[in-house]
């Protein structure tokens, strides 16, 4: 079992803030190691799932795109 499949077993899943209460709808965040952090669709949960993992750069990137509005829809 890689390294990284065994942070997923053990990681902590939380919803996103922007989900919608007791909703399957939602992205869902887990700190996976002091350097990554993994983001998952809640509709998919479970270990079989897909997984993005981004380093601690990236994330702050990522959230930083969000927050002006790089992926909003036209």
């Amino acid at each position: 079992m890689t390294d990284n499949r065994m942070a997923l077993e053990r990681a902590t899943w939380r919803a996103s803030t922007r989900g919608v209460a007791g909703s399957a709808r939602c992205v869902q965040v887990a700190t996976t190691s002091v350097a990554h952090v993994a983001i998952r669709d809640s509709k998919l949960a479970g270990l079989d799932c897909p997984v993005l993992t981004l380093d601690r750069g990236n994330w702050s990137a990522f959230l930083a795109d969000i927050a002006t509005g790089e992926f909003d829809e036209a």
